[in-house]
């Protein structure tokens, strides 16, 4: 997990998002204050004359401005902007929690799919010793060579099902390296601890949470602040179609020299005073900029819907899955009990001969789905507080909050 957060791309893609929205945000804020410019210059010349005198002159200028925020167009600007920043703020949370949970439930899928090639290779130990007391019982004569091929194919089976399986677990190897940055050898060294335990909610029952869960979801906070960025944008394409007013300040100074006993002059100029600016005839491009920001508020209204109506459908989605594998566990434990005792009596009765090879089969096929099932029920279990954890937000506003 650490290393996944360090060296994700999609966060670091949210972390460079934000560092965007801050400088614009920056930027806006600017707007409300006043601007100085200064300017300098030096030049040297002599005239046209033939005469030996040279020239030098000096200028220096100082201008100012401040707009008046007369129609709130400023401080609608740093709202948006505020908002913005926020919202890509949020982004990252919710990249930090969907990786977090991509990661952990890949985990869940590697420890699982182990315990799968575990039981597999467990069943190919089974099936290649039938197949080879029964070769055994071919070759004296007391067995017909139909069960030689029944038990040489029940072998091949279970090898290529557990060939593919370890393939499988490679696959969720190569996942892990792809989510967390790490190389291969550093991934699967961390992954030799614990390597025989598959991952285990705690196990409790949940029936419902609180509608304020949804409200701290990081995609729904997001789409409620770029809802609140398009608002504030409408109030600056309407302002764009009003009057301006702005104070205007120059100060100038500047100097001129004469080479030889010619005279130097000197002086200095400023004004001050306001400046109105107002928009009379512009084909109706100001009025287009507002009815297009009214459609991105429209926009983003809808996506806001939208995204919690995503977010109540997954949240209770989760609940009923979580529920669903909780309630069957129990069952799968006990199919996975019986159906083990059940192949280990047909195993006996095989050998004695009160048995035939297909009953075996069969009992060995319940008994190895019995156990499949019981290991994809647990990760299924798990993966759905995974999904859970997800669904509500994960941790995010604590963090916040604590920070």
């Amino acid at each position: 997990q650490q290393a996944a957060e360090l060296n994700n791309p999609s966060i670091a893609q949210a972390v460079a998002r934000i560092d965007a929205a801050r400088a614009a945000s920056g930027a806006t804020n600017g707007n409300m204050l006043p601007t100085i410019n200064g300017s300098a210059s030096q030049s040297r010349n002599n005239g046209n004359d033939g005469s030996d005198i040279v020239r030098r002159s000096r200028l220096g200028t100082i201008d100012a401005s401040w707009e008046i925020d007369l129609w709130g167009a400023l401080r609608a600007g740093r709202r948006a902007s505020d908002a913005q920043l926020t919202a890509r703020t949020m982004e990252w949370h919710a990249a930090r929690t969907s990786i977090a949970a991509e990661v952990a439930q890949t985990y869940v899928a590697y420890r699982a799919c182990q315990a799968q090639s575990a039981a597999l290779q467990s069943d190919v130990v089974s099936r290649e010793e039938t197949a080879r007391l029964t070769d055994l019982l071919v070759h004296a004569g007391f067995s017909a060579p139909a069960e030689g091929y029944l038990t040489d194919a029940s072998a091949a089976t279970g090898r290529q099902q557990q060939i593919a399986s370890a393939a499988e677990c490679d696959l969720n190897i190569k996942s892990l390296v792809a989510l967390t940055g790490l190389s291969e050898p550093e991934t699967r060294d961390v992954l030799t601890k614990n390597a025989a335990i598959q991952p285990r909610a705690p196990e409790f029952t949940l029936t419902a949470l609180p509608i304020d869960t949804i409200s701290q979801r990081p995609d729904v906070a997001a789409a409620e602040r770029t809802l609140a960025a398009a608002s504030a944008q409408i109030n600056v394409a309407q302002a764009a179609r009003l009057p301006r007013l702005a104070l205007l300040g120059n100060i100038s100074f500047f100097g001129i020299q004469l080479s030889g006993d010619s005279p130097q002059a000197n002086g200095k100029s400023w004004s001050f005073g306001p400046s109105l600016s107002l928009p009379i005839f512009d084909a109706g491009q100001r009025a287009a900029q507002a009815d297009i920001a009214k459609a991105n508020y429209a926009e983003a209204l809808a996506n806001y819907k939208q995204v919690v109506v995503s977010a109540v459908k997954e949240v209770e989605s989760t609940l009923i899955t979580l529920n669903a594998a909780q309630k069957r566990l129990r069952d799968a434990h006990t199919a996975k009990d019986k159906f083990d005792k059940y192949f280990n009596a047909s195993l006996a009765r095989q050998r004695f001969g009160s048995a035939s090879l297909l009953e075996l089969e069969d009992a060995r096929r319940n008994k190895l789905s019995a156990e499949q099932n019981l290991i994809n029920l647990k990760r299924e279990y798990t993966t759905s507080w995974i999904a859970l954890y997800k669904a509500v937000g994960g941790s995010w506003l604590t963090q916040t909050q604590q920070s």
